[in-house]
């Protein structure tokens, strides 16, 4: 399975997304999308595990997802390396989960689960 870092997808999120579920397509029937919260640049976003300079920024990140959320062969997301230690006040676990949410088309469900963000509301 390729991989695209974050220096092919900067600024190019929805066409580099786009390119990954095409790639995909004759290989898989169902996608499960990995979204690590340190692809995003810690000077953007400072609650992941290992914060990377360089990265995504939250709107590339956002772009990349609403892209991969809207195709039909996904069906799960997986959200991981959010760390609370970053972010005392919860602003960036709300501003994370309302970004998710937006990601979603209208009507559309998938299964999702995320690791050190359910102590955390929207």
């Amino acid at each position: 399975m390729r991989r695209w870092p974050a220096h092919e997808v900067k600024g190019r999120s929805r066409a580099a997304a786009a390119d990954a579920l095409r790639a995909m397509a004759d290989q898989v029937e169902h996608i499960r999308v990995h979204f690590d919260v340190d692809v995003v640049d810690f000077e953007d976003f400072p609650a992941a595990d290992v914060p990377h300079r360089g990265g995504l920024s939250f709107a590339e990140a956002q772009e990349v997802l609403e892209t991969l959320l809207a195709s039909p062969p996904v069906v799960g997301l997986v959200v991981t390396a959010f760390n609370p230690d970053g972010d005392a006040d919860g602003v960036l676990a709300r501003r994370l989960t309302a970004a998710l949410a937006e990601s979603m088309p209208g009507g559309r469900s998938i299964g999702m689960y995320a690791t050190r963000l359910s102590e955390f509301g929207p």
